[in-house]
């Protein structure tokens, strides 16, 4: 079974089709699987009952639900969009966005009415065995974005299936009895301290000392520490359980745009974590999008891990409306025009993701997986035309760019090997 699997489809507009549209179809098609994160929510301007929410994944995202015609003849089949805009128009928003995908016959996973369906893998039956994918989000923004479990009294809410991670950041000794102090004269943790009294807060743990939502453990080397949630794992874990015993293959996608150190392409140690477990527990592939850029590929115990596949197409400054709340967070009056926003968020055109040519440069990632076996890795490089107006975002290849050079060297700490071939794609040296 070939796989072919892209990071994230933010689309606002429709594609310009005059560059690079047919031999990134070609490449795309020619696998059984075409994995995409679709991020934005699909809805039509002036729809009844889509309301803009009182917060949102960083740009209110929206586009048409006819950029789904665009999205399918690139040759994709599958796909996940639960991530940190899934919830920009609220539950409205999110349903609207599941009816569209679910009309235009894309498999999608990783959002649903409740938890129960949005935790459960979905499956795409092919000539060569069926596969199973199931999504997560670990950028949830706010905790209201999680999908609910069904009880007997209530249905379940409407959501995304989370991975919510925890993170210590571990001091020395006498590091921690400061802090103690600090918290003591301070008065920092009163109203806390009276939650706890009430039965209202859990009891601080024993060697743990919780200021505002960061907690600290003494240890020998300062460091953040950051670990899955346990009962999210839990629920992903049995999930490829069931994923296993009806597919041929299980892919795990992850939204996540964490990281551990003072770079996007640095990964936060959960995510490591996560993608071992699954691995281990019978997950064929982690398919990692979030943070617009590239980041390390490792191959762990014959089996892939896309930290991130970064985009394939931006069109974040590009939004064609938005609601009062992205005017007001942006500090520019409401209703201005939309060219006034993005040059006051974008301090005229020199910072944010549509200015980063990073965030411009990406692969689509190409694997063969025979009789339990991965057979071969390899990647397309594309950029989004960064800096060229008549592109709008859209990729197209980009042989000889560098973008797999780089991708080779941030893939080294993992001990993975990368190299370019005569046909320009990236190729992994597999062991």
């Amino acid at each position: 079974m070939r796989i072919t699997a892209a990071g994230d489809y933010l689309a606002q507009l429709r594609v310009n089709r005059s560059i690079g549209f047919d031999e990134l179809m070609k490449f795309i098609s020619a696998a059984d699987v075409r994995f995409v994160n679709l991020e934005t929510s699909l809805f039509r301007d002036g729809e009844d009952a889509i309301y803009g929410n009182q917060f949102s994944g960083g740009t209110y995202l929206h586009a048409d639900p006819s950029i789904l015609y665009d999205l399918k003849d690139y040759g994709f089949n599958i796909l996940s969009f639960a991530n940190n805009h899934a919830f920009d128009f609220g539950v409205n928003g999110l349903l609207s966005t599941k009816k569209a995908v679910d009309d235009a016959q894309i498999v999608n996973a990783g959002v649903g009415r409740d938890l129960e369906e949005a935790s459960a893998p979905v499956f795409l039956d092919t000539p060569n065995g069926r596969i199973a994918l199931i999504a997560v989000n670990s950028t949830l923004g706010n905790p209201v974005v999680m999908a609910g479990k069904i009880s007997s009294a209530f249905p379940g809410r409407p959501g995304v299936n989370p991975l919510r991670s925890e993170e210590r950041v571990r001091v020395t000794k006498d590091q921690f009895k400061v802090l103690q102090e600090i918290v003591v004269r301070s008065g920092v943790n009163a109203a806390l301290d009276i939650s706890r009294a009430e039965g209202y807060s859990v009891a601080e743990t024993e060697g743990e000392l919780t200021i505002g939502n960061t907690k600290f453990i003494e240890g020998d080397i300062p460091a953040t520490l950051t670990f899955p949630n346990n009962e999210d794992m839990k629920r992903v874990l049995t999930s490829i359980d069931d994923a296993k015993n009806k597919a041929d293959c299980v892919l795990v996608s992850i939204h996540a745009h964490a990281v551990c150190g003072k770079s996007k392409e640095d990964i936060a140690g959960y995510l490591v974590d996560f993608a071992h477990c699954c691995i281990d527990r019978g997950a064929d592939a982690i398919l990692g999008h979030g943070p617009h850029i590239l980041r390390a590929v490792e191959i762990y115990k014959n089996r892939p891990v896309f930290y991130s596949l970064g985009d394939f197409i931006l069109q974040c400054d590009y939004v064609q409306t938005a609601p009062a709340d992205f005017f007001e967070k942006v500090g520019v009056p409401i209703d201005s025009p939309m060219e006034e926003l993005f040059h006051k968020r974008s301090a005229g055109g020199t910072r944010g993701l549509q200015y980063t040519r990073k965030a411009s440069e990406s692969v689509i990632a190409s694997f063969e997986i025979e009789g339990g076996k991965l057979k071969d890795v390899s990647f397309l490089p594309i950029d989004m035309g960064f800096g060229k107006k008549e592109r709008m975002g859209c990729p197209a290849p980009a042989f000889g760019s560098g973008i797999i050079e780089r991708l080779a060297e941030l893939s080294k700490p993992f001990g993975t090997t990368i190299t370019v071939g005569n046909d320009g794609l990236g190729h992994i040296v597999l062991q």
